[in-house]
């Protein structure tokens, strides 16, 4: 009986846990402004293929939760070595959402760090927006000539993430 109700408590705390390791969630008492984000993971950078995060912020006032008023980031981070990897420099991100195209501007200057460098490329979406990116059948993503294809476990964490924002902390 003890083990019985001890694996239901589980199966009843797991999926908040779970939803809890899908993003971060960070208020910030001096700016008295909320930070939430997901990070998901395309590839591992390695001497041939770079390293590739799709992530998705928004930043709220107060200790609140995320609302139809906020606003979205879907940013893409691109870490690759320059000395192996030349397909990668000048190169852009190509997004698909439900084969529609999404544009990523630059959002910075490319950094170096050795022999690696960074892009990072962004774009603003309203809650409907996103919430439609979230809930897309298919995203699709190319980066330095290498097509990838979020799982429906990753657009899963993306729902979630939308999902645990919106809770009152």
């Amino acid at each position: 009986m003890r083990t019985m109700i001890a694996c239901t408590l589980a199966l009843l705390v797991a999926p908040s846990v779970a939803t809890a390791q899908n993003f971060k969630r960070e208020y910030d008492r001096f700016k008295d402004t909320t930070h939430y984000k997901t990070t998901i993971r395309l590839s591992e950078l390695d001497r041939m293929s770079p390293l590739i995060d799709l992530e998705l912020t928004t930043n709220v006032q107060g200790d609140a939760p995320a609302s139809s008023k906020s606003e979205f980031n879907v940013d893409m981070l691109v870490t690759y070595n320059m000395s192996t990897n030349r397909a990668c420099m000048g190169t852009g991100v190509d997004l698909l959402s439900d084969g529609k195209p999404m544009t990523l501007e630059s959002a910075m200057p490319t950094f170096f760090s050795g022999n690696h460098a960074i892009t990072s490329f962004t774009r603003k979406l309203t809650f409907a927006e996103v919430s439609k990116f979230a809930g897309s059948n298919a995203i699709e993503v190319r980066v330095c000539g290498t097509e990838y294809t979020l799982t429906a476990d990753q657009r899963g964490k993306l729902v979630s993430f939308l999902d645990a924002s919106q809770r009152t902390p």
